[in-house]
């Protein structure tokens, strides 16, 4: 089993660096995460909404002079907030079974402090 973990390349002017960092990273650095779901159905109406949110930081030295002198210390806090918010309506399919087709929306903020 494997857990998500992020990949990506950051860039400044000509000057970019590749970084790589897995799931144990990412709990290691993190300072809070919540999540949560409420579902509420009236009849045949279905609400949803889920909204999670997670606040990393890390401080360390730069091991490589691409953006910054090595050794450079450098701290980054970041909080990412993720909200989907839906409404439907619920849809008897066969025996005790239901389908419940929704239509929302997903609202993403994602805000870092250096």
């Amino acid at each position: 089993m494997r857990a998500a973990g992020i990949d990506g390349k950051l860039s400044v002017a000509d000057n970019s660096v590749n970084f790589n960092r897995s799931f144990s990273d990412l709990i290691q650095n993190a300072d809070a995460a919540f999540m949560g779901l409420a579902v509420v159905s009236y009849n045949r109406f279905v609400l949803c909404a889920d909204y999670d949110y997670l606040s990393l930081s890390n401080d360390a030295k730069t091991t490589r002079g691409v953006v910054f002198p090595v050794g450079t210390k450098a701290q980054v806090d970041t909080v990412l907030d993720v909200g989907t918010y839906d409404a439907g309506y619920r849809f008897d399919t066969f025996g005790k079974n239901t389908l419940d087709v929704l239509l929302g929306t997903q609202l993403t903020n994602m805000d870092q402090k250096k």
